[in-house]
């Protein structure tokens, strides 16, 4: 999800997950901008003020080991994804305005490794929040003021 102070926008690679997303958006009363985007080719728009996302992070390897709801029901693509996390956080350095957030949902025992890279290429106050079972699972950080 790209989100503007004044506009919001979602992006997604499945259409099918956009038009769920749209149903959704009405029932609320939401204005959004619905968009078919492939993370990998960077992100679309901006300047934006926040950038959240739940990328892919499952790898190949460990879809056996998810619970049977998630494994034999969720859509592969939208589990699995090697560099999806990167992909969003290198892409979000391009639309993001100074000085504003990037907010990743991350794999249980990712967290460390995830607030390393976002320092490593670029982003500053960068935390860890757990979820509701005390697992880091958010990292977040912020671009630089002089970006």
């Amino acid at each position: 999800m790209l989100s503007h102070f004044s506009e919001s926008a979602c992006c997604d690679a499945s259409a099918a997950a956009l038009e769920v997303a749209g149903a959704n958006a009405l029932r609320t009363g939401l204005t959004i901008e619905l968009r078919e985007w492939d993370l990998y080719t960077g992100l679309p728009l901006g300047p934006w003020d926040l950038v959240v996302a739940n990328p892919p992070y499952v790898l190949p390897e460990e879809i056996e080991a998810l619970e049977p709801e998630v494994r034999d029901w969720e859509p592969r693509g939208a589990l699995v994804g090697v560099g999806a996390t990167e992909a969003v956080a290198r892409g979000a350095l391009d639309v993001l305005g100074p000085g504003r957030a990037l907010v990743l949902e991350v794999a249980a025992g990712d967290a460390a490794r995830v607030a390393a890279m976002l320092l490593d290429i670029g982003y500053g106050d960068v935390v860890a929040t757990q979820d509701l079972a005390g697992r880091d699972r958010v990292v977040e950080g912020v671009t630089p003021s002089d970006h």
